[in-house]
């Protein structure tokens, strides 16, 4: 959820905003879709761009599994451009939110 003391840029940080469990009229379904927030920093504006790009060109819209269970889809739902000027050095960072769906 945080990236470590004295990590140098680019770097990603991640953590699960929230989650909900699928259910039905008889009970659970075996699937959750957490929200899963993706930061990528820089120390440029251009280069935390590139790394969000790169990751969501890997993982938006992917199928399959990871880890062993199986993931119905992922999908980026919100991005947003910020700068984190109160640290040294100063650091840009895109923070993506993608909804993960798999099974428990």
């Amino acid at each position: 959820m945080t990236a470590p003391q004295r990590v140098t840029a680019p770097f990603v940080t991640f953590q699960r905003i929230s989650g909900t469990r699928w259910r039905t009229i008889t009970g659970p379904t075996g699937m959750a879709q957490p929200r899963i927030q993706i930061d990528a920093y820089a120390t440029t504006y251009a280069g935390a761009k590139a790394l969000a790009t790169t990751i969501r060109q890997a993982i938006d819209g992917y199928r399959g599994a990871i880890g062993g269970v199986r993931v119905g889809g992922i999908a980026l739902v919100s991005d947003q451009d910020l700068y984190e000027g109160d640290v040294n050095p100063a650091l840009y960072r895109v923070s993506m939110d993608f909804m993960v769906t798999h099974d428990e």
